[in-house]
């Protein structure tokens, strides 16, 4: 149990001269002793800040209700916050307001940090709405602040108004640079890209600030501006929220990422990457969301502080429903990816502990132990965490009552108070807890730092390539070692082929290679009508029929080589995803369900796939760098390349070279290894680029006439690209399929029956032909024409991808004679599951189908991406014909 003491004596270093001056400018502002409690003997208290706000109250419910908080939602509000600082972390040490003179005591503050030489305070600030009820007037936004306790000065770091109004700024921190990193609304890079794609169709893309994957706010991701608010630059590309960005003493950002995508995740993890967005990864947390009080109600990793010894502390909760409190945790960041399991699932001890002895219940329970809503550590060798900590309550009554055991079996009904959140100090060597702030009634104190110097973590460049200049090529590199590799496991993906040195070899056909194409898929920001009247206010039938799927378009594809490795260019600041595709273009295993990016110039390299294991074995690590098991494909190793391949002299492996690393080495112009026989034998062989056409040209290796081409180029409807980008891929382009204007034509599209008759999937596949007499064809309706059940959509769509009952002939007659009919259930031919599952459909076109031939292959190919992706309705939000509320 912890105990609460008044003093704890302990010896520690004595700080340096710049601690005493900031203390001597707190006093000078007013801040001074008062009363006869002094310091603890031979313990350093430092400077504190904090903010303090009255408890938020929900005046929209009726009655009005305490407002709970919720991680998906960072524009919370509660008015009447401020920052206030204390010389000393003792309760006797008066307190300052400092933005009293700008929020006048309505607004709110949030998100406070300390620069590492102890002198300077940001935070996030939000001033009252004073139009609540006029939606004709935008709120205010949050605003980023700086506090200078040297010069007792308070700024607005971007000083311009129309700028700072540009977006919502949440979450600054300081980087080792003098810059700050942030959280933001503004998606500055995002937006512009939305300008800049290949319109298709002759629609414009739309400048806005995109929704996050629920539909909710605007989502919030990392950026970085100069100290004086200048040189904005995004620098993370989630399409959810990127929330708490804290640098780590390597110079690496450490940050808690919404995973949202497709609706596979939907947890708040931990994640890592460099300053300006580089090596972004998982750092903990993707497979332990169940492991808080009840794993039905999983917990989210938020606000990451690092603690001295490396390890990491995180307020561990649930989204809402616990008045923004949880339990804090440790986390070995260093040595775990997540928590660790035993053989039958039983959680063990591992990656995460509570930090203290408290029982606090993380499932919206009453907690005896309380809830902690802050936890700030010391770096002064002691351990110590500056915590915010409320006692648990319950209303008996009508009387606010601490909770006990036996008070709750009394009153098993009572129902929970919001806690009285005040300042603490924690001693973890010995379980004890001291008060610094204490409690006020109808108030919460939280956010609490301490203005404690320490040394400047390491500094981390990037590439440093400017995506704004116009000569620059804004990509990454992405290096996939094998596709074959699940996990540090060879996965054949059913073909029967034993080994990856086999799956290489020359004597292998290419056609028995399963794994034949990667594609780079890019999700759709989709905008939030109310801000701005002219953008769309989509209606729900505009998507497919999983709407988790959102809005999707194709960056490119690229040749797996015989390896299953993989090196490709990737367009820069871009959320991505990779499929991995048989030789007919269609996505073999499941949906990735992270989005990765690239910093231009980065070079990414991966060993391979991820099965995201169940619960009952140790998760392991996902795109965490160094963490992973050793890689299948180990490349160029006992001459097996010079056995396997041996057909192309020019494209020779160095030690430890996948064939894809082989193919840029010898292939590239660029590269210092360049053979220049390499393109004389095989052109292609030098084109790293993503291609818009799913192309394989086997003379790079083999030569064996087994070629694949399935071209836009081919068709005789409208292409899903811009003729620009089919001449030639630039990092803008984009395959955007919208069903109504490049699946729905396919279906009237004159075709030979062989006998030289011209027919179209029309003549078979009516209204008349899709009633009750001609079950031959499926009853399926692909005319034109909208659907009489949902008049938004085509009914072919409807046909396609929903079930419908149909009346069919029983085979029994009535009295009178008459057959009496009975109702049946179609199932549709196509799933949004993709095009590999939808073999109801694309088997009447295989080899001796039904339909053998009716369709082309680069026509079967463009159904095939369309499923792939989510078979929505449309993929552009732009478009005028994309259905609108």
């Amino acid at each position: 149990m912890i105990q609460t003491l008044r003093h704890i004596n302990q010896c520690h270093l004595v700080p340096a001269m710049l601690l005493s001056s900031i203390a001597v400018l707190i006093t000078a502002c007013g801040g001074g002793e008062t009363g006869t409690e002094g310091p603890d003997v031979g313990v350093i208290d430092y400077p504190i800040a904090y903010v303090k706000r009255p408890t938020p109250i929900d005046t929209q419910a009726m009655p009005p209700v305490p407002a709970q908080e919720d991680i998906t939602d960072p524009l919370f509000f509660g008015a009447g916050g401020d920052l206030y600082l204390r010389n000393r972390a003792t309760v006797s040490a008066s307190e300052i307001n400092i933005t009293n003179s700008v929020t006048g005591g309505t607004g709110d503050v949030k998100d406070v940090d300390v620069s590492h030489d102890g002198t300077k305070l940001v935070f996030a600030l939000r001033l009252e709405d004073l139009a609540p009820n006029d939606d004709t007037i935008p709120p205010p936004s949050w605003n980023l602040y700086e506090y200078d306790i040297t010069t007792q000065q308070l700024r607005r770091i971007i000083q311009d108004d129309s700028t700072a109004e540009e977006g919502d700024d949440i979450d600054p921190h300081y980087l080792t640079d003098g810059r700050i990193i942030f959280s933001s609304t503004r998606q500055q890079h995002s937006k512009k890209l939305r300008v800049d794609e290949g319109p298709i169709n002759n629609v414009d893309a739309l400048n806005f600030s995109a929704l996050d994957e629920a539909g909710n706010n605007n989502a919030f991701v990392l950026h970085v501006m100069d100290p004086d608010g200048s040189n904005v630059k995004q620098v993370s590309f989630n399409e959810s929220h990127d929330l708490d960005p804290v640098l780590l003493n390597s110079g690496e950002i450490v940050f808690s990422r919404w995973d949202n995508a497709s609706g596979l995740n939907n947890g708040f993890s931990l994640y890592k990457m460099n300053p300006d967005g580089g090596q972004l990864q998982i750092m903990y947390g993707g497979h332990s969301h169940a492991t808080g009080t009840s794993s039905s109600v999983p917990i989210e990793f938020t606000q990451p502080r690092e603690m001295q010894d490396g390890r990491l502390l995180v307020i561990a909760k649930p989204t809402t429903g616990t008045y923004g409190g949880g339990d804090i945790f440790t986390i070995d960041i260093n040595g775990h990816i997540d928590f660790d399991r035993s053989s039958n699932g039983a959680l063990v001890a591992g990656g995460q502990s509570s930090a203290t002895p408290s029982q606090i219940t993380t499932d919206g329970s009453l907690s005896l132990g309380g809830r902690y809503i802050s936890a700030f550590p010391l770096w002064d060798g002691s351990g110590r965490i500056l915590i915010s900590k409320g006692l648990c309550q319950i209303l008996v009554n009508n009387e606010k009552r601490v909770c006990t055991t036996d008070l709750i079996a009394q009153n098993p009904t009572a129902p929970e108070v919001p806690p009285i959140y005040n300042i603490w100090m924690f001693n973890p060597s010995n379980n004890t807890e001291k008060l610094i702030v204490p409690a006020e009634e109808n108030m919460m104190i939280a956010e609490v730092v301490a203005l404690q110097p320490r040394s400047q973590p390491a500094f981390v460049s990037g590439p440093g390539i400017d995506c704004t200049d116009p000569l620059a090529e804004c990509v990454g590199w992405l290096h996939i070692r094998s596709v074959y590799d699940f996990d540090g496991s060879y996965n054949d993906y059913g073909s029967g082929i034993t080994d990856i040195q086999t799956m290489a070899n020359s004597a292998t056909p290419a056609d028995q290679r399963p794994a034949r194409f990667i594609r780079l898929i890019k999700p759709v920001g989709i905008p939030d009508p109310d801000d701005d009247p002219n953008l769309p206010d989509l209606d729900g039938t505009a998507f497919g029929p999983n709407r988790n799927l959102g809005m999707r378009q194709i960056l490119g594809y690229a040749p797996v080589e015989p390896d299953g490795s993989v090196m490709v260019k990737v367009p820069a600041n871009v959320p991505f995803s990779i499929e991995v595709l048989d030789a007919e273009g269609k996505r073999i295993g499941s949906r990735h369900r992270n989005w990765l990016q690239l910093e231009a110039g980065e070079t990414r390299e991966c060993n391979g796939c991820h099965t995201h294991p169940n619960a009952t074995t140790t998760p392991l690590p996902h795109g965490r760098i160094g963490a992973g098991l050793q890689a299948v494909n180990q490349g160029e190793a006992d001459s097996w390349f010079y056995i396997a391949l041996g057909t192309n002299p020019f494209i020779y492996a160095f030690p430890g070279e996948t064939l894809a690393q082989a193919r840029l080495g010898r292939c590239d112009s660029a590269s210092p290894t360049f053979n220049s026989g390499c393109l004389t034998s095989a052109p292609t062989a030098g084109r790293f680029e993503p291609t818009l056409d799913v192309l394989y040209e086997d003379n790079v290796w083999f030569g064996t006439n087994s070629d694949i081409s399935y071209s836009y180029f081919d068709l005789t409807t409208p292409a899903p690209v811009s003729a620009g980008c089919q001449a030639a891929w630039q990092e803008e382009c984009r395959i955007i399929i919208n069903y109504e204007q490049h699946i729905h034509p396919l279906w009237s599209t004159p075709r030979d029956d062989g006998m030289g008759t011209d027919i179209t999937c029309q003549t078979c596949h009516n209204a008349t032909t899709a009633g009750d007499n001609d079950p031959a064809t499926g009853f399926l309706n692909l005319s034109d024409g909208f659907s009489g059940a949902v008049p938004t959509q085509y009914n072919s769509y409807r046909e396609l991808l929903f079930s419908k009952d149909v009346l069919v002939d029983s085979g029994q007659v009535d009295g009178m004679g008459n057959p009496i009919l009975v109702t049946q259930t179609v199932a549709p031919s196509m799933t949004v599951a993709g095009a590999r599952a939808s073999t109801t459909f694309f088997s009447r076109f295989a080899t001796g189908g039904t339909h053998e031939g009716y369709l082309t292959p680069t026509e079967l190919r463009l159904i095939a991406e369309w499923l792939d992706i989510g078979a929505q309705y449309f993929n552009n939000p732009s478009d005028p014909d994309a259905p609108v509320n």
